[in-house]
């Protein structure tokens, strides 16, 4: 019997088809592959190669922290914290490693901290965008000049335009970011955030950037 694809299903495709490979998408449906192709040639999207050449930045731990980003934007916290770890305590690379211990904190602060003002801005503003409040997330981003100050914010700000397909301010943002702190380029290419992004001309010089 072929798939009913529901609202957050063709959600996540658009989202992240072009990460994942046919086989992946499957699986994460439980449907089969037929069906799930039928549904992008449908959606005009293209899932990831089965079998890809290496690509910049080709390195497990950054896979790992691909898949860490990718639960936490889904609110996984307990998953995300797992992929985090993994990089934490096998990663070859010093500064993926960093960034994936400041999103275990993430983690665990929304595993253990209370909700109220106590809460880290940085926190909050990731938990608003997972719940799809970008407007809210953007303005705890923007207060006091955060993401023109700290490349922390600069990054989550462009995440949050490009999930809102403003791609100008999200490729701006980004910038930014990366003229902050250069790993961000790193961070970048491995978040399902930014798939919108990969065909611009801007951004992929950016990637391919030394």
């Amino acid at each position: 019997m072929a798939k009913e694809w529901e609202h957050k299903d063709v959600a996540y495709l658009k989202r992240y088809a072009g990460t994942k490979t046919l086989e992946e998408l499957a699986d994460r449906f439980s449907s089969s592959a037929q069906d799930v192709s039928a549904k992008l040639q449908e959606l005009s999207l293209e899932c990831k190669p089965s079998v890809s050449s290496a690509g910049i930045y080709d390195d497990p731990s950054v896979d790992s922290f691909g898949a860490g980003l990718e639960h936490l934007n889904h609110g996984k916290w307990k998953k995300a914290q797992a992929e985090f770890e993994k990089v934490i305590a096998k990663g070859d690379i010093p500064e993926v490693a960093d960034r994936a211990r400041q999103m275990l904190r993430v983690c665990e602060a929304f595993q253990s901290e209370p909700s109220g003002n106590s809460i880290d801005p940085f926190v909050q503003a990731v938990f608003e965008k997972n719940r799809g409040a970008y407007d809210a997330a953007l303005k705890i981003c923007s207060e006091g000049g955060r993401q023109t100050k700290e490349e922390r914010f600069a990054y989550l700000a462009a995440s949050v335009y490009a999930l809102s397909g403003e791609a100008d301010p999200a490729t701006a943002a980004l910038l930014t970011a990366v003229e902050m702190n250069p790993k961000n380029r790193i961070y970048a290419y491995h978040d399902p955030d930014f798939q919108s992004l990969l065909d611009s001309p801007e951004v992929q010089q950016l990637f391919e950037a030394s």
